[in-house]
């Protein structure tokens, strides 16, 4: 089963926000509530019928909490005492489901039994997961000792039956959310001067639903946010983004006070017309490290009335086990665990940024490959890049005159350059051969091949891997979908797949159809050797057959690697053969026993309606989880993303500031609360 609340990181979605826990940990996670009531803790419920074995609508693992209260009516988790010192939050997953919309309420209770404060949660989702984190400090029971937790319905009315699951207490958090949706965790908006504001604006909105808008009514206009003695220990960045509306250009400061005495400013770059643009304010700039504050102001920088703009998701962060703050270098395999170089477990969890194959034998080159874009990634919490590469275009061969500028060893620098500025910014980077062709013929009409070819394959893995090979964060993807047409017998299947040259029996493929040209193919043996012929030693994936979504017979046919170095890459999609959580057990679950496996690509097709099969994603995520493996999720450009309509192609950003799309915003809500590190 899943082991999110063993991890050192939740997310609070909608009213609560998003906490996160760093590294030094006071105490092990309290868990409450995994597949059933731990010890030490009973069922003290009232007004509330629920099964605490309920075998549907679970988040992870067979069992949920169903809860059908009515009004006022308690699910009430009830220990003999628990001291809450080094603890942060109190963490669940909530199902609202078919309806939605459930409004709960969330308390502590003392040692006689008494609540200690009631704090409203957002209202439940219809038809999905969402985590929800509370800080202990909100619930006003911080370092003393408690006697449980209620999760009350805040009206008199019956609910709709909803469902919980993965209960327990996390330790101290490094991240809190002032804003998202609405001010919460004890933020609220203050008084302002020379503004006009709205706190719930609907659009543009940067995630989730709603936004705060701001339009200066005259000269130095201030909004301001208050949370009395508010302790920045332990933080050490505000974090916010703006959008300059239609007109861009504003410039803002942000100011800090304390019982109204000003303590520090620090002014932000000019806001982008129709952009959300993420900023990052050290709290050293304020003045305002380790220290109390009770207010934040947003300052209009201009002796003159402006124009409206926006922000969103305002948070303090500081060190955690997020992406900024765990090694993504020294990557390395130890058993079915991929490790980092300080020895942690590694949550691999990112995307694909899939033009880099495509572009530079199409004859341009117009995809951002900039700071910009990896300020993007990693404003999702994505820790990891994966990078499709073209054969041709790394050789520079098979050019043609639209082609050639963009190949060869412009190419080669281009990409090179590309990987080293997001391995310096702490992203891991996984580098595959993506398109490739033999002979003299070209990837232009951007058909995949079954196997890679002996006429070139070889070469492009010995001068990829003597590019990087000095980069310990840089995983080498063999190929990127290996396949054989005409299903050939299992054993021929595999030995081909591994072994190639005689054993196969391949033709030159035009949309997945075989033509008359036949070429020699190499097996994966063959590049993992010529991987290591380099004197590489990075992190090798390997992709099964069935355009790696078959790892059936991968253990028995695994290649040899002298660096026992080997993830297997499974590609996984919603109109595969295989998605159900039983097939990926028995297919996919012996394979993740024995070696460590990302998941390369993962999406899925148009026609699943608006919401897009977030029943589907909400599964694949629990099971890669549960085994404490990692995903990379296709494809994080400008491609569209609406659900539900004709042209949906699975993009997860709307711009290149990373705005994200219908569809992207379920995997960015769902990176939002993750860690990159698994629990020892």
């Amino acid at each position: 089963m899943r082991n999110r609340l063993l991890q050192g990181l939740v997310v609070l979605l909608g009213l609560l926000g998003v906490l996160s826990f760093g590294n030094a940990r006071a105490a092990d996670p309290v868990v409450i509530y995994q597949e059933a009531l731990h010890s030490g803790w009973q069922d003290w419920s009232w007004s509330s019928g629920q099964s605490l074995t309920n075998g549907t609508t679970v988040h992870g693992g067979s069992h949920s909490i169903r809860v059908a209260q009515s009004g006022w009516g308690g699910l009430y988790l009830h220990t003999a005492s628990l001291d809450t010192t080094g603890y942060g939050a109190f963490t669940f997953w909530a199902h609202g489901g078919t309806a939605g919309g459930q409004q709960l309420q969330l308390q502590a209770r003392d040692t006689a039994g008494n609540p200690l404060t009631s704090v409203p949660l957002a209202p439940l989702l219809a038809n999905q997961w969402r985590q929800y984190s509370v800080d202990l400090s909100t619930l006003e029971a911080q370092d003393l000792q408690v006697t449980g937790f209620v999760l009350q319905n805040a009206t008199a009315s019956t609910l709709p039956a909803y469902f919980v699951d993965d209960i327990g207490l996390n330790v101290a958090p490094t991240r809190q959310v002032l804003y998202d949706d609405q001010f919460q965790n004890g933020w609220t908006p203050g008084n302002g001067w020379n503004i006009s504001s709205n706190t719930a604006i609907t659009s543009p909105v940067h995630a989730g639903t709603k936004s705060i808008g701001i339009t200066p009514t005259g000269a130095w206009g201030q909004f301001y946010f208050d949370k009395e003695g508010f302790s920045t220990a332990g933080f050490d960045t505000l974090e916010l983004w703006a959008h300059g509306g239609t007109a861009g250009g504003q410039v803002v400061s942000v100011d800090a006070f304390r019982a109204g005495t000003f303590l520090g400013t620090a002014v932000l770059a000019p806001m982008t017309a129709g952009q959300w643009t993420r900023f990052e304010v050290p709290l050293a700039d304020l003045g305002i490290a380790n220290t109390t504050i009770d207010t934040l102001a947003i300052k209009h920088y201009s002796d003159q009335a402006g124009p409206w703009f926006y922000l969103d998701d305002l948070a303090m962060t500081g060190p955690g086990t997020g992406p900024s703050n765990v090694s993504m270098s020294g990557l390395h395999v130890q058993g079915n665990k991929l490790l980092n170089g300080d020895g942690q477990t590694l949550f691999i969890h990112g995307v694909n940024r899939g033009t880099t194959g495509f572009e530079c034998v199409q004859g341009y080159d117009a995809t951002p490959r900039d700071q910009a874009f990896v300020d993007a990634v990693k404003s999702w919490n994505a820790n990891a890049v994966r990078v499709p590469l073209n054969e041709q275009c790394w050789l520079g061969i098979n050019t043609t005159s639209a082609n050639a500028p963009y190949m060869g060893a412009t190419y080669r620098q281009a990409i090179i350059d590309y990987v080293n500025l997001m391995t310096a910014n702490n992203l891991a980077v996984i580098v595959d051969l993506h398109y490739a062709m033999p002979g003299t013929l070209s990837t232009i009409g951007l058909n995949f091949q079954p196997m890679p070819n002996a006429d070139h394959s070889v070469t492009f893995w010995t001068s990829v891997a003597n590019a990087f090979k000095t980069n310990s964060a840089v995983i080498f993807d063999l190929y990127n979908e290996p396949y054989l047409l005409n299903d050939p017998p299992v054993a021929q299947a595999w030995t081909c797949w591994r072994d190639g040259g005689s054993s196969c029996s391949v033709k030159v493929a035009e949309g997945y159809v075989d033509t008359t040209t036949p070429y020699t193919a190499i097996g994966m043996q063959t590049l993992v050797n010529t991987v290591r012929a380099t004197g590489a030693e990075n992190v090798l994936m390997v992709g099964g057959l069935g355009l790696a979504g078959d790892l059936s017979h991968w253990l028995a046919y695994k290649p040899t690697d002298p660096e026992g170095n080997i993830v297997a890459s499974w590609h996984q999609y919603n109109f595969a053969t295989c998605t159900s959580e039983q097939c990926w057990e028995d297919e996919v679950g012996p394979v993740m026993d024995q070696v460590p496996l990302i998941v390369g690509e993962f999406g899925m097709a148009d026609h699943f309606g608006a919401s897009c099969d977030t029943d589907y994603l909400d599964r694949l995520w629990a099971f890669v989880e549960g085994k404490q493996q990692g995903f990379m999720a296709w494809n994080f450009n400008t491609w569209p993303g609406t659900c539900g309509t004709s042209d949906f192609n699975i993009g997860l950003i709307t711009d290149e500031a990373g705005t994200p799309s219908d569809y992207g915003s379920q995997y960015r809500n769902h990176l939002s609360g993750l860690t990159s590190v698994y629990p020892d």
